[in-house]
């Protein structure tokens, strides 16, 4: 698990995120395979993202710990095949 510290522009960039957000709206992560979805005012929904993959997995948790401190609940949502 990531030891990331989000700083307090990492924090208020995802408020600012998830609020721009309409409900069902998709944010893709950079240029990366993962996608989330504003599933709530304050919840975000993992919807697409390999598994296994040691770099996306770091890349999701370093959300999962931003999401948090921004007080949007996170929610993993993928399927595996």
């Amino acid at each position: 698990m990531t030891t990331y510290k989000p700083t307090p522009h990492d924090v208020a960039w995802m408020k600012a995120l998830v609020a721009s957000l309409t409900l069902g709206g998709v944010w893709g992560y950079k240029d990366q395979p993962i996608l989330f979805k504003k599933t709530g005012e304050k919840t975000m929904a993992l919807i697409t993202a390999p598994f296994g993959d040691a770099r996306m997995d770091e890349e999701i948790a370093r959300n999962k710990v931003v999401m948090a401190e921004a007080g949007i609940t996170f929610i993993d949502q993928r399927k595996k095949s």
